[in-house]
């Protein structure tokens, strides 16, 4: 397993690693809506124009996790 680390603007990163490897998939974990800067700069859908299919992991709410769903 191996890690780098990216450029601080998420789109940039995610170019940066696609012209650098080859990868099958995209998965961007995100804080929930409403908390999430990326979600909010909409990056699911513009990483999605990049190329490779993308998952997206949405952290549970504060709420929901103490409920334990």
């Amino acid at each position: 397993m191996t890690g780098e680390v990216g450029d601080s603007e998420p789109l940039m990163a995610i170019q940066d690693a696609l012209t650098a490897g080859d990868y099958d998939e995209i998965i961007i974990s995100t804080l929930p809506l409403g908390i999430s800067r990326w979600l909010r700069l909409d990056v699911i859908s513009k990483a999605r124009a990049l190329g490779p299919p993308v998952s997206h992991v949405l952290a549970p709410s504060k709420e929901k996790a103490a409920a334990g769903v």
